[in-house]
């Protein structure tokens, strides 16, 4: 692994060492173990791993968020929005989407459309309401082609910084959460490291039923925790949005396949003229190009694909980005 050292667009400056990426990687193993936990972990001691992790969440590059997997909860939609803005407009439109509250993943990006979007939507009657009349009237919108996600392969939540593969879990059908449960994903999206005293005065329930909420949300995997962070912070240069088409009975053995791939940041099986949502990490353009030739190349039943590099993160997982800033 090598260090990482980044200027932000506010011109703030942050390098990672070594020391740092280690106590990174366990934080992500583990984003709720205990500072002596990711110690043993990482091999760095306790009080330079809390120094370092705290410094990095105080100055606001890093933040572990609790995520709700909507596919698993079946609490509505989610959208997948590709737009085409009137020259000169993308920053202005993107900025405005990043303002929604309904959107999760606000991105510009290069190719036939300049801005990608992702919106949790809480109805079939919503999702129309977003498809025919608030997009298309924002203003500086000329195009929208929308897909909707039917399966989640890998939520990026399960992306590792040192390119290590997590198990993913199987998935079970719609979970119905209880409004004490939806208090809880309420605190633990707002800060996922939140003590269980925290999370109990916030839900207003004891410490012991905080605990088995949030073992049963874990364990039926409609609840996963992220340490959200801009890739570039760590090292990876380039990210690409990969759009595939493939045969109908190829989707499931090619996503499964690309769920276990170490650029992998999120997989999402859709509906419209790709099947699947590619979203990958690589180092540089270099590594981007074998991604796209070899690494395709050697799955079989894939039609077509269009790559679509990430010029610039306006939101991720909810959170507006300033630079490497996750607000």
């Amino acid at each position: 692994m090598v260090s990482s050292t980044v200027d932000t667009d506010e011109k703030r400056h942050v390098a990672l060492d070594e020391t740092d990426l280690a106590c990174l990687i366990a934080l992500q193993a583990n984003p709720r173990g205990t500072w002596r936990d990711l110690s043993a972990c990482c091999d760095v001691a306790e009080r330079t791993l809390s120094r370092r992790l705290q410094r990095l969440m105080d100055s606001g590059y890093i933040r572990v968020i609790g995520e709700l997997d909507p596919v698993v909860v079946g609490s509505g939609p989610v959208l997948h929005a590709w737009i085409r803005v009137a020259d000169g407009r993308q920053r202005e439109v993107a900025e405005h989407l990043a303002q929604l509250p309904q959107t999760q993943v606000v991105m510009a990006t290069t190719g036939e459309f300049d801005i990608f979007t992702e919106i949790n939507l809480p109805s079939v009657e919503a999702l129309s309401d977003m498809v025919v009349q608030e997009l298309p009237l924002v203003s500086g919108v000329r195009q929208v082609q929308t897909q909707v996600v039917l399966r989640s392969f890998r939520r990026a939540s399960r992306w590792r910084i040192d390119g290590s593969v997590p198990t993913e879990p199987v998935l079970a059908g719609p979970v119905s959460l209880s409004a004490d449960e939806m208090r809880l994903l309420g605190a633990l999206m707002l800060d996922g490291r939140a003590s269980l005293g925290v999370l109990a005065e916030t839900c207003g329930v004891s410490e012991p039923k905080v605990q088995r909420m949030l073992s049963g949300l874990v364990d039926s995997n409609a609840l996963t925790f992220r340490v959200e962070l801009e890739p570039l912070l760590v090292g990876y240069g380039v990210e690409a949005i990969v759009s595939l088409q493939t045969r109908p009975g190829a989707a499931e053995g090619i996503a499964q396949a690309l769920a276990k791939d170490e650029h992998t940041r999120c997989l999402f099986g859709t509906s419209g003229g790709s099947q699947l949502f590619w979203h990958v990490l690589c180092r540089d353009i270099h590594d981007l190009w074998s991604v796209s030739t070899t690494r395709m190349g050697a799955l079989e039943g894939i039609i077509s694909c269009e790559t679509n590099t990430v010029v610039r993160a306006y939101k991720r997982a909810g959170r507006v980005r300033r630079g490497l800033m996750v607000e």
